[in-house]
C-alpha cells in the first residue's frame, strides 16, 4: 500500500507541474497579445524563445506524467 501511495503522490507532483506550466504559457501568450506593438524586437524574440522553451517541457512534462500513470496502473 506504501508505494501505491507514493506513486500517487509522484503523479500529483508531475500534473501540479504540468498545469503550472500551462498556466505560464498562457500567461505568456497574454502578455505578448497586450504588448506587442510596445515591446522591442530583443524583448519579442526573448518572449517568443521562452514560449517554445515552455511548449518544449510541457511535451516532456506530458510525456513523464503518461509513465509516470502508467506505473501506477501496474501497482
Amino acid at each position: 500500500m506504501a508505494d501505491l501511495d507514493k506513486q500517487k503522490e509522484i503523479v500529483s507532483l508531475w500534473k501540479t507541474s504540468f498545469f503550472i506550466l500551462l498556466g505560464t504559457l498562457f500567461t505568456l501568450f497574454g502578455f505578448l497579445f497586450n504588448n506587442f506593438n510596445k515591446l522591442p524586437d530583443i524583448k519579442l524574440i526573448i518572449v517568443n524563445f521562452v514560449i517554445l522553451l515552455n511548449v518544449i517541457i510541457l511535451f516532456l512534462l506530458a510525456r513523464k506524467l503518461h509513465k509516470e500513470i502508467d506505473r501506477l496502473k501496474d501497482l
